[in-house]
């Protein structure tokens, strides 16, 4: 899935709008009887808005390609308005087009008439000369954030000066006390998930000028404007809900800027983390920032916490009640706070997510100053909770939406030369039956426009929209099974990554998971840049289905319903059998326990280790070569008991462990006993500097300690027997003893 912010992509849109618009008004200049000179006029109008927004996206481009990068925080809004006039033009040459087209049909002949009345015109035309004044202004500009400020709502120059630093504030946890170092502890003690990533994610992923239908509505900003107020936003999967609350979570973060005595807090209950679906971290989450916004209420923390730590006492944890009641009493400082809560069909059971939207409502319930606005799907328990109090506002992307994103989405892959279309107007084709068969939901059409780049020709692209799936689900189908004509070592790659990304804890970084996948199951073999999958090649392969993290470290799925499909066993056995990429924890766990095995065994640690007085000689790796050897080592260490069952596991096991001590198994030790060692040090160290700031020498190992270890494992008493039973392996201590080791071998080093 490709980036969707991009400012030049979004005018490229309006462009190819804008063209369109030109054709169907010039054929009404050349056709029509009446208000040609209006007309006439409209139409060069709309041909030089083209024009400048053609050169504003060659600057914007340029730009961009400069490594300029786009502020998600700044808005362009006169883009907005522009492509809000010029769709206003479509739809009603559109409309009158349509109208003559079935008179036609019935036999009734009739003129051709211009649908706008002169006043119309008039008005129109001032509309486009404003958005014109707009981007020549931009055009002016030579950075990416002088032309979002040109492009935003700030009308007085003098005024952009500080936009740029209220605008990046205003998508930030907003901290209006001092926070010292006993503050921000008690901080922190309550905030044990922070939402930040989550809402850089969400605005970074809207694509600029969608969304507008919601945040300028008269039902939004009754809502965001009222004390007390209620708002369920709720839509089907891939309706762009979480996108879209990154926009609500923005405007009401900038009211409490703006706005004296008004607070705000969100937080995204995220399917890929566990901890942001307890009731307690999120009600703790809400009750930190309200504490960062009001001196009175950071009070009102820090006793909350003084309770539960008393300093003669043995220390309690916050509940959901008591949380509850600190947010009421909060909220009762501020004139109005708004709270923000996205996701909550994500967090776990039925059970978990009822006590969750409990929780909440309870908070909307006692206190008539929170503003509350909750996102999700629309399941039937959440409804039970929400229907009545709440006022619902169905969540589907707009037709609007859609068609900017398709237009942008596709100029910005012809550009990149990831899609190649031979007919120009193959795009328009695309574009006209992606934006029909939407339905609302953004990642069909992200899944669509993925595939329809891995298509030949425009042929192949044809036939692919007569066949379109119905859904997401069929969608995902439709991937997976042009993976699977795919050769048997990118079917085997795909379902790793795809195994890996769902469950591996703690997550495999990008340069850890292309190791981890490119690892040959043949034993003795070798590994390096030749035959390492790239991360292009992951992101290729695994297309709609994953996504880059938002600190760029991994891979992740693109979106909720990604795991939800894969984790299905029917809809992955019918009516083709995908199910090689059924995922459960417990397939995904032996998985990577066998690649993990394969690795440490690889030949490029067959080099043996050398010892003298003073110093050890390692095989010369490191972490910057082999960023999966030591995530692999301590994964087999930790894990490996809970997985012999497993033939293929079992039988890698036992070739590390062979008796004849091989380098890998030598290597693999002292990896173990080091990581073992610095876990020993962090702790010591941790209870020495509990009250220190100074936690530099926190998980070092002492040379001395390191270079002890390294002696036991090289000395010819120590034997793999010794190491399977320190690890607890009974099924590799019977083999080794079968294969004759001595059972009553001591190794004099071993204390």
């Amino acid at each position: 899935m490709s980036d969707p912010l991009s400012i030049s992509a979004s005018i490229a849109g309006l462009v190819a709008l804008a063209d369109l618009i030109f054709k169907h008004v010039y054929k009404y200049a050349r056709a029509a009887k009446d208000a040609k000179e209006d007309i006439q006029a409209l139409a060069e109008e709309v041909n030089d808005i083209a024009r400048v927004l053609r050169v504003l996206g060659a600057l914007a481009y340029d730009l961009e390609r400069n490594g300029d990068r786009v502020d998600p925080a700044l808005k362009v809004d006169h883009l907005g308005r522009c492509d809000k006039t010029l769709n206003k033009i479509k739809t009603k040459v559109e409309k009158a087009d349509n109208s003559l087209n079935r008179s036609r049909l019935a036999g009734i002949t009739r003129q051709l008439k211009w649908p706008f009345s002169a006043s119309e015109t008039k008005e129109t035309l001032a509309e486009l000369g404003r958005h014109k004044a707009s981007i020549n202004l931009a055009l002016a500009t030579d950075s990416m954030r002088d032309l979002q400020l040109c492009l935003s709502k700030t009308d007085e120059i003098g005024k952009q000066v500080t936009a740029i630093v209220q605008a990046v504030r205003k998508i930030e946890i907003n901290t209006l006390i001092h926070v010292d170092g006993q503050k921000q502890r008690v901080l922190n003690y309550f905030m044990k998930t922070s939402p930040q990533r989550n809402l850089e994610t969400s605005i970074k992923l809207r694509q600029p000028m969608t969304g507008l239908w919601l945040t300028q509505s008269q039902e939004f900003l009754e809502w965001l404007e009222t004390p007390g107020s209620k708002l369920w936003l709720t839509g089907i999967p891939g309706a762009g809900k979480t996108v879209l609350a990154g926009s609500v979570v923005q405007d009401a973060l900038t009211r409490s800027y703006d706005t004296p005595d008004t607070g705000a807090a969100f937080f995204f209950c995220d399917y890929k983390s566990e901890d942001t679906w307890d009731t307690v971290n999120i009600l703790g989450a809400i009750v930190s920032q309200l504490a960062r916004q009001k001196d009175e209420a950071f009070e009102m923390l820090r006793q909350y916490y003084d309770d539960l730590n008393p300093p003669a006492g043995l220390p309690k944890t916050p509940d959901a009640e008591g949380l509850r009641t600190k947010i009421t009493e909060m909220s009762e400082l501020f004139t109005q706070a708004i709270i923000v809560v996205d996701g909550l069909d994500e967090c776990g059971d039925t059970k978990n997510v009822n006590e969750v939207v409990d929780s909440l409502l309870q908070v909307a319930d006692y206190s008539e100053n929170v503003t509350m606005a909750l996102l999700s799907r629309d399941h039937y328990n959440i409804r039970e909770f929400l229907a009545q109090e709440f006022e619902v506002i169905p969540i589907a992307a707009h037709t609007e939406d859609i068609q900017r994103y398709v237009s942008a989405e596709l100029q910005k892959r012809i550009e990149t030369q990831h899609l190649q279309l031979s007919d120009v107007s193959m795009r328009d084709e695309i574009t006209e039956t992606l934006v029909n068969r939407a339905e609302g939901m953004f990642r069909w059409v992200v899944c669509q426009i993925d595939y329809l780049c891995e298509c030949a020709h425009d042929e192949e692209r044809r036939e692919a929209l007569k066949k379109l799936p119905p859904d997401l689900p069929e969608s995902y189908r439709r991937l997976l099974e042009r993976i699977n004509r795919c050769s048997p070592l990118v079917q085997s790659m795909v379902q790793m990554c795809l195994q890996f990304i769902a469950h591996a804890e703690p997550k495999l970084t990008i340069l850890q998971l292309q190791q981890a996948v490119s690892t040959p199951a043949a034993p003795g073999a070798f590994l390096d840049k030749s035959n390492t999958v790239s991360e292009q090649e992951i992101s290729r392969r695994c297309s709609s289905l994953i996504r880059k993290s938002q600190d760029g470290e991994y891979f992740e799925f693109a979106h909720f319903s990604v795991q939800e499909f894969l984790e299905n066993e029917d809809a992955l056995s019918q009516p083709v059998d995908l199910h090689k990429y059924f995922t459960t924890n417990s397939i995904s766990y032996t998985q990577l326990a066998a690649q993990c095995l394969r690795f440490l065994q690889l030949e490029n640690f067959s080099r043996q280790a050398t010892i003298t007085d003073d110093e050890i000689e390692l095989q010369c790796f490191s972490n910057s070569m082999y960023p999966f050897y030591d995530y692999a080592a301590t994964f087999t260490a930790e894990s490996m008991t809970k997985y012999t069952d497993d033939s293929v596991v079992l039988g890698l096991a036992k070739a590390l462990f062979h008796p004849s001590k091989t380098a890998q198994f030598v290597i693999w030790s002292i990896k173990v006993f080091n990581s073992f060692l610095q876990r020993l040090g962090t702790l010591e160290m941790r209870c020495l500097n509990e009250e220190s700031e100074d936690n530099s020498d926190v998980g070092t190992v002492p040379e001395e300690a390191y270079l002890r270890a390294c002696k036991t494992i090289l000395d010819t008493d120590f034997t793999p027997l010794h190491m399977a039973a320190a690890l607890k392996l009974p099924e590799i201590c019977r083999f080794l003893i079968d294969q004759g080791v001595p059972v009553n071998a001591r190794s004099d080093r071993i204390k």
